[in-house]
C-alpha cells in the first residue's frame, strides 16, 4: 500500500493572488473549487445538498470555463 496522495490544484499566480472565483483557501494552501460541466448538473447538486440556512448561486468561472457554486447565507440575503 502506497502513501495517500493529495491532489491539489496549485496556485497559478506567482505573486500569490489567486482568483477567488476559482480557488478557495483551505488552511495554508489553495484548493480549486468543485466544478461542473454544465449548469444543469450544478443545479442538480444544489437540489440534493440544499440546506435551510444556505442558498446557492451557480456561476461560470472565467479561469476554467466551468460552473462553480457560491453559498449565500439566507440571513445575509435578507439585509
Amino acid at each position: 500500500m502506497g502513501k495517500l496522495r493529495k491532489f491539489n490544484d496549485k496556485r497559478p499566480a506567482p505573486n500569490g493572488l489567486a482568483p477567488r472565483e476559482h480557488y478557495v483557501r483551505k488552511g495554508s494552501s489553495w484548493k480549486a473549487k468543485m466544478s461542473f460541466d454544465d449548469e444543469a448538473s450544478a443545479d442538480n447538486w444544489v437540489a440534493i445538498h440544499s440546506s435551510p440556512a444556505l442558498t446557492w448561486r451557480v456561476y461560470e468561472c472565467s479561469v476554467c470555463h466551468k460552473f462553480h457554486l457560491s453559498s449565500i447565507r439566507k440571513e445575509d440575503e435578507e439585509r
